[in-house]
């Protein structure tokens, strides 16, 4: 008879908007099983495959157990004890010789809960360090949508779509990153919804739309302005919202017509029957739900092109309306209490995207130390190579890790760190309007990162200030939910809603900052370059691997491109841009569009699989990225064939 198997209630603190409700089942300090939660409105009893799959991970045998302080090339383990005590006298040196300023937080969204910020109090107590801001994900998106809509992320809830007529993904491919909204949107369909996609690719998404428009990488913005200009010729304009929205209107529309459908067509790729058919999905099928991703966001107009499908939303008259909505993510932390990591004093920022070019340029202070928690930036940012060159022009490099990432390699000091199913904590979810507990299912006596930070501020006098057990610090989190019952106590036995964020927003249609003009385009690739995409994977997270991929990295490209190249499916490649260059293995994708290449997002630049050895490292003004501006070169190696993965 086997032993008794005990559930243990959580949730998933990975870098998704489902953000789903769990049960792990424990079986002699073995997490034998992973299930998606019955109760829980959202998650609905299943999980996507990376979830199902994360056990293995933690019982991988590369799995970090003991501090590693490098000696010449390599690394040798030291106690827990020694490692706080380098850590602490690395900081200080930093601080003492250069200033606080000359101290890197980057901190990233590998771990999702509430008590890894408090990694920003740390910093702040010694005075305010340099720290990424912008980001590798929303925020064009969120900039396009808070210009128009102001503070604050606005969705619907996933549970809304059961009121929907029409489903619109716009550069979103739900099915593999998002498989708990798709979930919705399935259900909807069956009762007669219509799903659309829009993205370059025939993603999984679009193979299971009723509609998919595939215009070319970059031309949302043309897209969004044809599908105007289209409902406005048809007559089929919310009457209302041109009249009764003066911010801007008479510009918007000077914007509109200052542009030829011609001309449109040419810069979104795509045909006219494409666009009728699809204006006519979204006229006739009313309310429309628009779910935007953030692929279409990547390049220079990516506000713009997010704010041209806010106006469009608009003017279907679908704002603020049950089942409508032009949605992106949920703003599920704006209403704990976010003092408590000690504001933003004396940080400086680097964005993000340009991240290494960023360090290299500082010089009042220039940094000195950084210590990496949350993320894997060598192998996520983009300009792999210059990013490796920057940490390496560092005096002393710390990461907080659970496996030897391509970051963790080129560190100095690097902290083994316990998974959400070995910590307690909490988060609230971008994708859906749901507070979530963390609760352990292991003790494995790895530390969590809020105890590095203990630990090593204890060792600078600062110890009351971090002082405090994880529960403490999520009932100080939560007080300003307290008013509406919402205590840890309480949310740690279950999943309980934000009493503060509507299933529908409640949006002024007619009063919201229209969009007036656009800035200029960015560059057309030249006649032998390709347009880079860099999608993520169905079975990994970022760079996140449940198990490691085997081979070299594959290259996706057109039959019509495969064949001006005399490529055959597996043929070695070599793929170069102006940041770097790598080897891939020949794929011949039927989905993709002349001129376009792909290669998934995630692979470590170790394994040879690095994608952004290739990207390119521009920002927006709103500190996002401009991957898909990525231009590449390719040429067959004499190597013979490759081994796609």
């Amino acid at each position: 008879m086997g032993s008794r198997i005990k559930e243990v209630i959580t949730t998933c603190t990975r870098d998704c908007p489902d953000t789903c409700g769990i049960i792990a089942e424990v079986r002699e300090g073995r997490v034998v099983r992973l299930r998606g939660a019955a109760d829980h409105p959202v998650t609905q009893g299943f999980l996507c495959p990376k979830m199902y799959k994360y056990p293995r991970m933690l019982e991988s045998s590369h799995r970090l157990k003991t501090p590693l302080l490098r000696r010449g090339q390599g690394f040798v383990p030291i106690p827990f004890a020694e490692a706080y005590a380098v850590a602490a006298r690395e900081v200080e040196k930093a601080v003492n010789v250069h200033g606080s300023q000359s101290l890197l937080l980057y901190h990233l969204s590998g771990s999702q809960a509430v008590l890894n910020s408090l990694s920003r109090r740390f910093f702040n107590l010694m005075g305010g360090a340099t720290r990424n801001v912008g980001g590798l994900c929303l925020s064009n998106a969120v900039k396009g949508q808070e210009l128009d809509f102001g503070q604050g992320r606005r969705g619907h809830s996933p549970l809304d779509l059961a009121h929907s007529r029409a489903i619109l993904f716009w550069g979103r491919n739900a099915a593999d990153t998002n498989p708990h909204l798709f979930h919705q949107a399935a259900l909807a369909r069956k009762k007669g919804a219509f799903l659309v996609t829009v993205d370059p690719r025939r993603s999984p998404t679009a193979r299971r739309s009723d509609l998919h428009v595939a215009p070319r990488p970059g031309g949302d913005w043309a897209l969004a302005l044809l599908l105007v200009q289209e409902i406005i010729a048809r007559g089929q304009a919310d009457p209302d919202f041109l009249k009764n929205n003066p911010q801007g209107r008479e510009k918007f529309l000077a914007l509109v017509s200052s542009y030829r459908r011609e001309e449109l067509l040419a810069r979104a790729g795509i045909e006219a029957k494409a666009l009728e058919e699809l204006a006519s999905c979204l006229t006739e099928r009313k309310p429309a739900a628009i779910y935007l991703g953030v692929g279409m966001t990547y390049n220079s107009l990516g506000v713009e092109t997010v704010r041209l499908i806010n106006a469009l939303g608009a003017l279907l008259g679908n704002l603020g309306k049950r089942g409508g909505g032009v949605n992106l993510s949920f703003p599920g932390w704006q209403h704990l209490d976010q003092s408590l990591t000690g504001g933003s004093r004396g940080e400086r920022g680097l964005y993000e995207p340009s991240l290494a070019r960023g360090m290299l340029s500082l010089d009042d202070p220039p940094l000195k130390l950084a210590w990496v928690v949350g993320g894997n930036p060598l192998a996520q940012v983009p300009n792999s190579s210059l990013l490796s060159r920057a940490f390496g022009s560092l005096d002393f490099v710390i990461v907080n890790e659970l496996f030897l990432t391509d970051t963790a390699l080129q560190a100095d000091l690097i902290f083994p760190v316990s998974s959400f199913l070995e910590r307690e904590d909490l988060l609230g979810s971008w994708g859906h309007n749901f507070l979530g507990p963390v609760n352990p299912a292991l003790e494995t006596g790895l530390p969590s990162d809020l105890e590095v930070f203990q630990n090593t501020a204890r060792l600078l006098g600062l110890e009351g200030e971090m002082a405090g057990t994880p529960a403490e610090w999520l009932e100080r989190v939560l007080k300003p939910l307290h008013v509406h019952g919402i205590t840890w106590d309480k949310l740690k036995g279950g999943w309980l809603k934000n009493p503060l964020l509507p299933d529908i927003p409640h949006l002024d249609p007619y009063g919201f900052n229209i969009i007036t003009g656009l800035p200029p385009m960015g560059e057309e690739p030249a006649s032998d370059e390709f347009t880079l995409l860099t999608p993520k994977p169905r079975h990994q997270i970022h760079s996140q691997k449940i198990p490691s991929p085997k081979g070299t990295l594959p290259l996706f490209v057109s039959p019509r491109d495969a064949a001006g190249l005399q490529v055959k499916e597996g043929d070695k490649l070599r793929v170069s841009s102006p940041a770097g260059s790598l080897e891939a293995a020949a794929r011949i994708d039927q989905s993709l569009p002349p001129g376009t290449v792909a290669a998934y997002s995630g692979g470590w630049v170790c394994e040879g699989r690095g994608v952004n050895l290739l990207t390119r490292d521009g920002v927006t003004g709103a500190g996002g990225m401009t991957v898909n501006e990525t231009r590449v070169r390719l040429a067959k190696t004499a190597g013979g064939q490759g081994q796609g993965a």
